[in-house]
């Protein structure tokens, strides 16, 4: 029960520390713009929620950013940060439409690691068992016969296990991506693509007008989630990898950013 009470007691203090800079939240384009662009920011981890009330989306971010932030902290063999481990130095945006909040929470990636955890105890309330339930990446069942499984088993990660069958060609990889269904995953893909030198050059815009010629795109909503992985234009009619039919951004009046490649 006390532990129950000191949740509460946390998620109000961080509620009335961010209440004052809430009030820009009239203008939903230009922050929900502003959130986009740090969506595609490899430098930034963020964690996103949505609800009728401000103070739980608010909370709901912060979980979100937990459990990514767990997750490459894991990567990177550090103990996993807690909810009290964030609060103050993360940054927030939120805004307001037809009634619904959607709240915006991120950490430069090299804050975050340089972050120290807190010692963990039976009393901890840092909140890191909510965390991983999110159901947007719920993590996958441990296998019985494996009593102490490497970290990177339990952490639902498809683009790192799945890496190794990507093809070598643009085409090829463009296929793989367009398995993909939201912008963390296509981010993990094409950061090991760059890497390795399978593509030489990306970018990101929100008009179809700004993507070169002769790159391929991935269409995104709102949401982060994918539309469309499409040929360069250069090539002729573009075509869709995900349904292999004829396809071009003026087919996707919901398409809010693109991440293109060559």
């Amino acid at each position: 029960m006390m532990r129950s009470k000191n949740i509460v007691l946390t998620f109000l203090m961080l509620c009335t520390a961010w209440a004052a800079a809430g009030a820009q939240t009239d203008n939903f384009a230009a922050v929900e713009d502003s959130m986009n662009l740090i969506k595609l920011d490899a430098a930034y981890v963020y964690g996103e929620s949505y609800d009728t009330n401000r103070d739980l989306a608010l909370e709901g971010a912060l979980k979100d950013l937990v459990f990514y932030c767990n997750e490459i902290r894991h990567e990177a063999g550090k103990d996993s940060l807690g909810i009290s481990n964030l609060m103050a130095n993360v940054k927030e945006l939120v805004y307001c439409k037809a009634d619904k909040y959607t709240a915006f929470v991120y950490i430069p990636v090299e804050k975050m690691l340089s972050l120290t955890a807190s010692r963990p105890n039976a009393g901890n309330t840092n909140g890191s068992t909510a965390v991983t339930q999110q159901p947007r990446r719920p993590e996958p069942p441990r296998k019985p016969e494996k009593t102490d499984p490497p970290r990177k088993e339990e952490k639902p990660e498809p683009p790192v296990r799945n890496m190794q069958l990507a093809g070598t060609t643009l085409d090829e990889l463009s296929r793989t991506l367009s398995t993909q269904d939201n912008l963390v995953e296509v981010k993990s893909f094409l950061s090991e693509f760059k890497k390795d030198g399978r593509v030489t050059a990306t970018g990101a815009t929100t008009q179809a007008a700004e993507v070169p010629a002769d790159a391929y795109s991935i269409l995104f909503d709102g949401m982060g989630g994918v539309l469309s992985v499409l040929s360069p234009k250069a090539a002729g009619p573009q075509m869709n990898y995900r349904t292999n039919l004829e396809d071009n951004q003026s087919n996707h009046s919901n398409c809010k950013f693109i991440i293109w490649y060559r």
